[in-house]
């Protein structure tokens, strides 16, 4: 997170704390996520349904 906001004054000769950036990181983050667009764009689960996703499918694939 560092890296990220050295990045950031170096592009926009400002100065942010780690914690005023973590909002917009998060913000890029999701609109950047496919998954999480598809998800939202058809329904979000509903709650106490567990739902799979790729990355949960991949932990628990059995490969021992």
């Amino acid at each position: 997170m560092n890296d990220y906001a050295a990045i950031y004054r170096q592009t926009y000769g400002e100065s942010e704390a780690v914690a005023e950036l973590i909002p917009f990181m998060l913000v890029g983050f999701l609109e950047g996520d496919r998954a999480f667009a598809k998800a939202r764009k058809e329904g979000l689960p509903r709650a106490g349904v567990p739902a799979k996703t790729g990355r949960q499918s991949a932990l628990t694939s059995d490969n021992t």
